[in-house]
Order: C-alpha cells, then sequence, then structure tokens
C-alpha cells in the first residue's frame, strides 16, 4: 500500500517550543492540548534523534 501524503505541509511553520515534552506520551499531553483550541494540524517530536511529525486532521504518521 503506498503512503499517504499530508496535504496540511504548507501549514507548517517554524516555532519554539515553550515545554520541553510536548508529546502525547508527555504528563499534560501538551500537542493535543494545542492542537484543540488552535487547529494547527501538524506536531514534530522534539526529543533527541527523532524525526517525524503527526497530522491531527489527517491521523498521519510522517517520518
Amino acid at each position: 500500500m503506498p503512503q499517504q501524503s499530508c496535504v496540511h505541509l504548507d501549514q507548517i511553520r517554524d516555532v519554539k517550543p515553550s515545554t520541553a515534552g510536548c508529546c502525547d506520551s508527555s504528563k499534560n499531553k501538551h500537542a493535543t492540548k494545542h492542537f484543540r483550541p488552535t487547529g494547527h494540524p501538524i506536531v514534530r517530536s522534539i526529543e533527541r534523534g527523532e524525526n517525524r511529525s503527526w497530522c491531527y486532521v489527517g491521523e498521519l504518521l510522517m517520518e
């Protein structure tokens, strides 16, 4: 099955995280809490050695 492409890539903005743990495996699930009010579709992992993003709208993991 071919990998899908995210149609929201044009909405990516370079931002400086205000927290060290912003994934949904972190205590406060910062990424989802940010997505809900802002509608920003894509979150990128800031963990050392990781290069992946998640699109909330398309429910798509990108590496």
